[in-house]
This record gives C-alpha cells, sequence and structure tokens, in this order.
C-alpha cells in the first residue's frame, strides 16, 4: 500500500495494443451480503493482528469495441466475491495517509482518547451499530485489526455498508474525512490527533464514527 510506480511504455495485451485503461466502474466494489462486522470495546491500546490469507486476482476485459481496456482486482472471501477499483483505492490511500501524527517512543500518550470499538472480523458498518456505539464530543472510532494489505484494501473499500443499495459508491469518497490509515503511528497518539482535527471531521454533522485502518 502507499507504492505508486509510473512507467514509460504502451498498454498491451497479448499482440495488441491499446489507447486507455480504466478502472472496472461497471463492478460493484460493495457486496450487499458481505458479513456484518463484530466489534468489542477497546479498553487499551494493544497489539493488532488481523485476518489473512483471502484470495486476490487481477481481471482484464476489453471495453466493447474501443482500444480501451477495463481492470479490477476480484477478491474472494468467505465465496463472495468483491471487485476492487485499483485507481479509486489508490486516490483514498494516497489522501488518508500521513495525516496521523505520533511521538513516536517514550513521549507517545498511554490511553485512547476516544471510545473506541475493535473490528476483528466481518466487512460492513450497518447504520443501526454506529447508532449503539459510545460517543465523546461527537466522535467515536473504529480500529481495524486488519493488518494483511488485501484485507485492509477490501476493508477500505466495503467499510459503510450503503443505505441505498443501488448507489454503492455513496460512501466512498476518497476525500472522506473519518477515514485515517495508520503507518506506524500508535493508537494512543492516533486517537489525539484524531480529536485535534474534530470540527473538520463533524462539520455540518452532530456525530461521526472515524474509522483507523
Amino acid at each position: 500500500m502507499r507504492i505508486v510506480h509510473v512507467l514509460p511504455g504502451h498498454i498491451q495485451r497479448g499482440n495488441r495494443q491499446y489507447d486507455s485503461i480504466y478502472d472496472g466502474d461497471s463492478c460493484a466494489p460493495v457486496i450487499p451480503s458481505a458479513e456484518l462486522v463484530t466489534l468489542e470495546e477497546a479498553q487499551e491500546p494493544e497489539a493488532i493482528s488481523g485476518i489473512g490469507g483471502l484470495d486476490i486476482n487481477a481481471m482484464v476485459m476489453e471495453r466493447g469495441a474501443e482500444q480501451n481496456l477495463i481492470f479490477y482486482y476480484r477478491v474472494t472471501v468467505e465465496n463472495i466475491q468483491v471487485f476492487l477499483q485499483p485507481g479509486r483505492l489508490t486516490r483514498k490511500i494516497l489522501f488518508r495517509t500521513g495525516i496521523l501524527t505520533c511521538a513516536k517512543g517514550e513521549r507517545c500518550r498511554s490511553r485512547l482518547l476516544l471510545p473506541c470499538a475493535i473490528v476483528r472480523e466481518g466487512w460492513q458498518v450497518a447504520e443501526e451499530t454506529e447508532k449503539g456505539l459510545e460517543y465523546r464530543g461527537g466522535l467515536t472510532c473504529c480500529i481495524w485489526t486488519y493488518n494483511d494489505d488485501i484485507a485492509r484494501c477490501l476493508a477500505l473499500e466495503s467499510y459503510r455498508k450503503a443505505d441505498d443499495e443501488d448507489n454503492p459508491y455513496e460512501f466512498l469518497d476518497p476525500h472522506d474525512e473519518t477515514v485515517f490509515i495508520r503507518r506506524q503511528e500508535c493508537l494512543p497518539c492516533s486517537t489525539a490527533s484524531i480529536l485535534q482535527k474534530g470540527v473538520d471531521i463533524l462539520k455540518d454533522s452532530e456525530t461521526a464514527v472515524v474509522h483507523i485502518f
């Protein structure tokens, strides 16, 4: 995650060259039947570990009679296929990484400054689940424990269950202020950093659920 290589050259599949390549825009990344998350309260900072072993395949297809290709990833989890759009996913990762601060070491905070719930399994958070969380200053936090890059990408695309299943992209804005992607930042400092950004996160809303990946 977070590494992008741009190389000169041309687009070729087999013996045929193409003018352009697009995200799999016809492939909805959110599968409504994906497992809902199981939450547990986070009492203290702890080492996190998460799910792995997901199957992922790169898929390429021609776009009609045009000289274009469609590219996407197909992830298989629990006999469900989820399609990831690499371009949009890359934009989200780049926009939402590197915005948390951490003291790095002895100066790190010793406790979480926001009410936090731990996500250890599942892929989507239902609206009713969000309503049942504890809030402080209008904010609450979901900490996703998935440390496998494929699992993190899948969670990023499908974490919030859309109310309107005809519009699965409703919550997938790469500028989403409620998404934070950690690198080596500790959890206590991450919650402190998010708390400082509370005004920007809440904006016109009274409450917000922040997701740390």
